[in-house]
């Protein structure tokens, strides 16, 4: 069967989410602040490649194919630009949906 290829045209269009997610990025402290989004960074083994997953209430009334580009936008628009062509997957969820796919790793277990 010959390989279909597809470009979606995926747009975000929640610039206000970009900016809020962005400015996480850059944010310099650890401490957890209500409402902004968890981040995690996972490395591939021998390589600065990377998927990222953003846990975040806000995803709710955002579709799910518009997530993964907000997350993009975001690295683009903050000081991590240059990781950009590191990033091979992203996905974004509400906490409860992380929970349902079993994300959710207490740091204690690690």
């Amino acid at each position: 069967m010959p390989v279909k290829k597809r470009r979606p045209n995926i747009r975000s269009n929640r610039p206000d989410l970009v900016n809020r997610l962005a400015a996480e990025l850059d944010r310099d402290s650890q401490d957890k602040i209500a409402g902004v989004p968890d981040i995690y960074e996972d490395y591939v083994p021998r390589s600065d490649r990377f998927s990222v997953t953003v846990v975040w209430d806000a995803w709710h009334d955002v579709l799910p194919q518009q997530r993964g580009k907000t997350i993009m936008d975001a690295y683009e628009q903050s000081n991590r630009r240059e990781d950009v062509v590191n990033i091979n997957a992203t996905l974004g969820v509400t906490p409860s949906e992380a929970a349902k796919l079993g994300l959710l790793v207490s740091e204690t277990s690690k």
